[in-house]
C-alpha cells in the first residue's frame, strides 16, 4: 500500500468518526476549548500587567511599594 493511500484511509477514518459525532460532544468540546482559551489569555495579561506594574513602580523609585508587608507606624 502506499503511503497516500495510507493517508486516504486514516483521513477517511477520521472523517467517519467525525460524522458519527453528535451536534452536543463538538459543542461541549468547543465550549471548553473557549473557557480554556479565555483563562490562558486572562493568566497572561495578568502575568503581563504585573510585571509592567513593578518595572514602573522601580522605575519611579518607590521600592516602598513593593513590600510585601507593610507596617503602619506606631504612634
Amino acid at each position: 500500500m502506499s503511503s497516500s493511500a495510507i493517508i486516504a484511509a486514516n483521513s477517511s477514518s477520521c472523517v467517519a468518526a467525525l460524522v458519527r459525532v453528535s451536534s452536543y460532544t463538538f459543542a461541549a468540546i468547543d465550549i471548553a476549548v473557549s473557557i480554556c482559551v479565555s483563562a490562558g489569555i486572562y493568566i497572561a495579561g495578568c502575568s503581563l500587567i504585573g510585571a509592567a506594574t513593578t518595572m514602573l513602580v522601580k522605575q519611579n523609585g518607590d521600592n516602598h511599594m513593593l513590600e510585601t508587608s507593610h507596617h503602619s507606624p506606631v504612634k
